[in-house]
């Protein structure tokens, strides 16, 4: 979001998103509105946050979700060709969830979520910062 504030010339931008962001430092929640309002490609990465959040949930609910917010396209790994099929499969028959079902994979991604899920953002305890946001000395 600071990059975005500095520099108003970016075309596109890659945010991890899956249900569980919305409860952790959410990029859908504070990055995402403003791509949009900047008419930016937006490309989501992450919806299975490194495969984390299979414990609870499928590939195509991850996928689903993320599809059914306002982006353009989902990066997704694969390690075997039998995953790309079953991505390509998820594609196909993808329809875009309403409201009231995000709403209930958020609530259920709700106890997942947090650093050792999304380990790749950088709450104020990781980033050296107190949680009001000033810096952590000594």
């Amino acid at each position: 979001m600071e990059m975005m504030k500095r520099y108003d010339q970016f075309d596109t931008i890659l945010m991890p998103l899956n249900p569980a962001d919305p409860s952790y430092l959410s990029f859908e929640q504070i990055v995402l509105p403003e791509a949009v309002r900047q008419g930016l490609g937006i490309q989501g990465m992450k919806s299975l946050a490194n495969a984390k959040l299979l414990q609870s949930f499928s590939v195509e609910q991850c996928i689903q979700y993320v599809l059914s917010l306002p982006i353009h396209c989902l990066t997704m790994g694969a390690t075997t060709l039998g995953q790309i099929e079953d991505d390509v499969r998820i594609a196909k028959r993808f329809a875009a969830l309403e409201e009231p079902q995000m709403a209930a994979l958020r609530d259920r991604a709700r106890r997942l979520a947090g650093p050792e899920l999304e380990d790749w953002k950088r709450g104020p305890e990781r980033a050296g910062l107190d949680p009001a946001g000033g810096e952590v000395h000594g």
